[in-house]
């Protein structure tokens, strides 16, 4: 994920795959189903390594700090 560009150029708005991070995030958190096992959307523009990673990376950071109130 070194290479990605979660933040516009103005530093402030999110990217389009800072939106999906986001929105991994998100359903993770709300659904309480882990997003490193989603499985690969074609209607996401971004490869298949890379939606695995983020839902990787999703995964493991709210495992080690899980979102208010969850438990």
């Amino acid at each position: 994920m070194p290479n990605a560009k979660l933040h516009m150029d103005d530093g402030n708005h999110a990217s389009y795959a800072g939106n999906v991070l986001t929105a991994m995030t998100f359903s993770e958190i709300i659904t309480s189903r882990p997003a490193d096992i989603m499985k690969f959307d074609p209607t996401i523009n971004l490869s298949k390594q890379e939606q695995a990673l983020f839902g990787q990376v999703v995964t493991e950071v709210l495992n080690l700090y899980p979102a208010c109130g969850v438990s």
